[in-house]
């Protein structure tokens, strides 16, 4: 093998390891999570707030569980959503 074929098979493994890494790395942060029973996939970790601005979701009057755990709305910024989490958005109402 001369070093031009040395080469060329070097850069192609090399071009082959970095594509294979990108696509894996993009399938570990792939998150999809549960709202309400519909599922919704994101690209990368998202914040509970983000999920709620990206849904369109109104954001006073609600409560919301993750697993079944109720998350206090101060939080909401700060707690990123793992992939299978099941979010559950409950709208107050009024009413007798």
């Amino acid at each position: 093998m001369n070093v031009f074929h040395f080469l060329h098979f070097s850069f192609t493994q090399l071009s082959y390891n970095l594509v294979y890494s990108f696509k894996l790395k993009n399938l570990e942060t792939m998150i999809t999570i549960t709202v309400n029973e519909k599922k919704h996939s994101f690209s990368h970790p998202i914040t509970l707030l983000e999920v709620l601005n990206q849904l369109d979701s109104v954001q006073n009057g609600i409560a919301i569980a993750i697993n079944n755990t109720i998350i206090q709305k101060r939080k909401w910024p700060e707690t990123t959503l793992e992939n299978n989490d099941d979010v559950l958005i409950i709208t107050a109402t009024q009413g007798g």
